[in-house]
This record gives structure tokens, sequence and C-alpha cells, in this order.
């Protein structure tokens, strides 16, 4: 009797498929366990010299996986253009072996040269397989809403674990094996992977004392994979390896970016995961000669890189005890790092406008030199600065320029600090002044500011810029007595009127709550004030505070995680994402009138 494998060829082919998908599966996890031994631990629990022979097995496997797949695959050409990033890694492996060999002997035992290609492109593939798994995810038929809070929740989870290990705290002495900063608890623990994921940067922990590099990098991570989200890296990276976006995710995304046309959502994305990293490179490099001159090269270049991705992903952690204060009269300070957060709380939609505004004039001024260049003129070009654009810059300089004077006022401050704690304390959470000795006036404006947050889409939270433009809006129409809320020749919709009304009682009531709450987990002596600012910090997302964050209970710091994480994903998105199901009511009650005011 013929087995049915034997007479279904395509049967064998999935079952084999399947079985090589599951080994794959332990092996990266092998290879994540390997990894974690050798560099979570400044004492590996087991020896070094097996880590490295189960990673070279594990490389092996991995690529002879490829080359089985690729055998038993009825369209090789296609399996290759759909492995081709693995492809891409293997070739990096085999030019960096190459050069091993020229140059290995020069600066390191050759074997270990060898080792680290290897653990390189075994991290290299860890990260292609996470991204894949969120592309699989994406496909799976879960409200995009609940993916983009389980993917919040994966983040934090990775991180608070990476955070425990010890390798992530600094080495213990020998003067001082017990000290303080050797151990974390996993409040500790959760509290800093959720602030750095939600972009908030209330520490509880001092960043660059209490965390070794590997800690501080794991930190890095999690806020650039907050600010962008891991599943828009997982999206982008799908659709530069071909891949088309499915109708569920283009919807989500385009509700969430603003974009009125489901076709440029592939565009936008590929444009947001660029230019942040173009912008994040640019700040590294002006704040690189900013430094005290005591630094190193190698301490200028990661204090820039940490410091620039922090400032554009409006984080605001710093690897100075004191924040910026330090860089409190550098005017250079300043000139580089407001940029960065006003840019990144502008939000992507907008960043987008300007740029296809921009690239519109240079295309204009090509077109008009084209038929003496090309013979021929060029069709005109004709995008226009949106009303989102208008309202979010608009909104934003008010804000920023009412802080200012305000702060000069009400804070006694000097107009560059003024400048500077107007510019962050929507966003970004650094300082250059110490809050606790702001006048009851200064701190009241800043957690006002906190309030309101940066602009939607963006970086920042807060319940949004473009939400406070439209309820004024809103008022002012209502004391014209105009029917419709009109700003910039353009009506606004009402579900826009209602969407930004119910955001605004949505986050005032998470600010109630939290304040409420971290008033009865906090001691007595913790004033109404303290508690409001902090609990404004979190859900804004700023990371200011008046020093409360130090002196947190456990429960309080539980309480400010979820403000934190209910702030950053926004109210409405986490109501939207447990209502999902929910369907809209197909009848209407008849309306009676009311009396208001």
């Amino acid at each position: 009797m013929i087995h049915p494998l034997l007479r279904s060829p395509e049967l064998a082919y999935r079952r084999l498929r399947r079985v090589l998908s599951v080994a794959m599966t332990v092996a990266a996890l092998a290879a994540l366990f390997s990894l974690l031994c050798e560099y979570g631990f400044y004492h590996p629990p087991v020896p070094v010299k097996w880590l490295h022979t189960l990673q070279i097995s594990i490389l092996a496997y991995f690529l002879l996986d490829k080359l089985i797949c690729l055998l038993i695959s009825s369209n090789r050409w296609a399996y290759v253009k759909h492995i081709w990033p693995h492809l891409a890694l293997i070739v990096l492996v085999v030019a960096a072996i190459f050069l091993a060999r020229r140059l290995g002997y020069r600066f390191a035992s050759a074997g270990m040269v060898y080792i680290t290609i290897v653990q390189a492109y075994i991290l290299g593939l860890l990260g292609l397989n996470l991204l894949r798994l969120n592309i699989h995810l994406s496909e799976s038929g879960l409200p995009p809403a609940r993916l983009l809070i389980i993917s919040f929740l994966v983040v934090i989870i990775c991180g608070a674990g990476l955070l425990q290990l010890p390798r992530a705290l600094p080495a213990p002495s020998e003067e001082n094996p017990n000290a303080p900063n050797t151990s974390i608890s996993v409040a500790d623990a959760f509290f800093t992977a959720v602030s750095a994921t939600c972009v908030t940067g209330l520490v509880v922990r001092d960043t660059g004392q209490d965390f070794s590099t590997f800690g501080q990098i794991v930190i890095l991570a999690m806020i650039q994979l907050g600010a962008l989200g891991i599943m828009m890296f997982g999206t982008t990276f799908a659709l530069m390896i071909g891949r088309t976006m499915g109708l569920r995710e283009g919807t989500f995304y385009q509700g969430l970016l603003s974009e009125g046309i489901l076709g440029k959502i592939a565009r936008m994305l590929k444009f947001i995961l660029i230019t942040t990293l173009l912008l994040e490179v640019l700040g590294a490099i002006c704040l690189f000669s900013l430094w005290p001159d005591h630094f190193s090269q190698g301490q200028r270049v990661y204090y820039s890189i940490f410091h620039a991705i922090s400032a554009f992903c409006n984080a605001g952690f710093s690897l100075f005890n004191n924040s910026l204060r330090g860089f409190a009269g550098s005017w250079r300070v300043y000139a580089v790092f407001c940029p960065l957060i006003i840019i990144g709380g502008l939000g992507f939609p907008v960043l987008y406008n300007i740029a296809r505004m921009s690239l519109a004039g240079t295309v204009d001024r090509f077109r008009q030199h084209s038929k003496f260049v090309l013979g021929a003129e060029l069709a005109p070009v004709r995008p226009r600065f949106t009303l989102q654009t208008k309202l979010a810059v608009t909104t934003s300089l008010a804000l920023i320029i009412l802080g200012t004077l305000a702060l000069l006022l009400l804070g006694r401050c000097t107009l560059p600090g003024a400048f500077f704690q107007s510019v962050t304390a929507r966003t970004a959470g650094f300082n250059t002044i110490v809050v606790k000795d702001l006048p009851p006036g200064g701190q009241f404006l800043l957690t006002a500011l906190m309030v309101v947050g940066g602009s939607p889409a963006s970086t920042a939270g807060g319940f949004k810029t473009i939400t406070l433009a439209v309820l004024v809006l809103s008022a002012w129409a209502t004391l014209r007595r105009r029917d419709n809320v009109e700003a910039f020749g353009r009506t606004l919709a009402l579900e826009t009127l209602r969407r930004a009304g119910a955001l605004l009682i949505l986050f005032l009531a998470l600010l109630v709550v939290v304040t409420l709450a971290l008033s009865l987990a906090q001691p007595k002596e913790s004033s109404l004030a303290e508690l409001l600012f902090e609990s404004a910090s979190a859900c804004g997302t700023v990371g200011l505070s008046t020093g409360l964050t130090t002196r947190l209970t456990t429960v309080g710091k539980y309480i400010l995680m979820v403000g934190m994480f209910l702030g950053r994903l926004g109210p409405l998105t986490f109501l939207v994402a447990v209502s999902a199901r929910r369907r809209p009511a197909r009848y209407d009650y008849p309306s009676e009138p009311l009396v208001i005011g």
C-alpha cells in the first residue's frame, strides 16, 4: 500500500514546511537564550564556549533551512524574492568574514571576530523573524486597535524582562557588592519600560547612573519602538519586501495618519521611517560638539545618538542626572533640542504635507526651466497645505509663544529658559530649571501645557493641539451664531466635533481618576498640586516632575503606569479597541431641546 505522503507530493511539501517552521522556532528561541546568557549576565550561567558552539550550530541550521526550502519550493525564483532580506544578511556575513580574514588579526583574535559576525547574523535573523511575526499578526483578523495595544504590551513586557538582567545594571564593585543599583525591583523595571515605551520620561531610576550601557540601549530601543510603533515598523518592512497592504491595515492607518486617500498610506509609512532616521542622525551630528570637553569621542557619539532619539521621540530621557539643567545657559543646546522636539510633536501627516509642498516648490522651479532644458514644459504640480497642517502649526506656535510669555510672568524664568520649557512641557519633558522651585502659577501653567500635548499622529501625548483648536473654533462659531464651525476657508465635519469633545472628556476623566487614585496611594504629605502635576505628566506622556516620582509607593508606580499607557494610546483608541465588535445602532430616538448655560 502506497503511503499517503507519496501519493500527494503537495501534502508532503506542506508537512515538511510545517516541521521546518517548528524547528526554526525552536532554533530561534535557542539562539535568543544563548545571546541572553552571554550578554545578559556578568558571569554567564552556561560556559561561553558551549554558547558559541550552540550559536554556530544554529547559524548552520538557519542556512540549511533556507537551502532545503529552496530545493523543495515549486517556484524557486519566487521563493528567492520572498527571502531576499535573509540573502542580504548572508551576503553581509560572507563579506564580513572576508574582511575578518584580511583585517581580523590586527585588532582581535580571528575566533572572536567570527563569533561576533555569527552573533550579528543571528540578531539580524531574529529581527527579521519578529517583523514577519508582526506581519502575520496583522493578517490574523484582529482589529488593528487591539493589535496596537498588544504590540505595546509585548514591547513593555520584553523590555522590563531585559532590564531585570544583571547586565542591564552597573556591575557590583568589590568595595560595595551589595550597592542599591546592582538590583532592580519588578515595579521599577516595569515603570522604566512603560515610561520608555510610552515616551514619557518619568524615571524612578537614574538612567545614566543606575543602568549600564546595555540597559540604556534597551531603554533607547523601547523609546524608538514606542514612538513609531512596532506595527508601523512591521508594516513598513512588509511594504519594502513587496507585500501589499490589506484593507483592514490600510483603513486603520488611514484614520491614524489622517490621510484621505488609502493608496498614499504606503508612501507615508515609508516617509515616516526614513524621515525619522534622517532627523535623528542630523540631530546627533549637531549635538556631537556640544558636550563637555572631558568627554571622549566614543562618549560624544553615544550621548549624541541617545539624546537625539530621545528629543525627536519626545521621550525626555537623559543620561545626565539633572536632565539638561547643566546646559541652561547654552543657546546651542536649545538650537538643537527645540527643533527636534517641535518637529517630533507636529505629527507625521503634517511633516509629510510640508515635505510634499517643499518638493512641489522645487519641481515648479524646475518646471519653469524645463522647456529650455528638456525641450518641453512639464505638467504643473498643485499640492496644498492641508487643514490639518495649518491648524497643527498655528496652534503649536500659539502655545509656544503664549507659554513663553506666561512663564516669563508667572514662572519668573529667563527668556531662553521660558522658551525651552514652553516647548518641552507639551511634549518632551526635558528641563533646564528645577520644576518644584517654580511658583504655583508657573507649575499650573506647565500642567495645562502638559494636558494639551502635541499634535495627532506624532510622538507626543496629551489630548492634542487639533482637539484644542477644534473646541476653540466651535466656541467661537457659537459666539458668532454660525451654524457651521469653520477654519481657513473650510467647514469642519460634525464627526470631527464629536470626536474632539469625546477625546477631551475621556482624557480629563483619565486625569481625574489617576489623580484620585494617586492621592489614595501616596502618603498624606503629598500635596494636591504635586499629585495633579505628576498625573498630568504621566497621562500627557511628558516626563516633568516636581520630585514626587522618586517618592512613589509601589501602588503609586502602577497607577502612573496605567496613566502613561492609556495616555500614549489615547483613551479613545483604547475604547475603540475594547468595543471593536459592537455594531452601530440602526435606530434614532425623538429629539428634544435642552437649555444649555
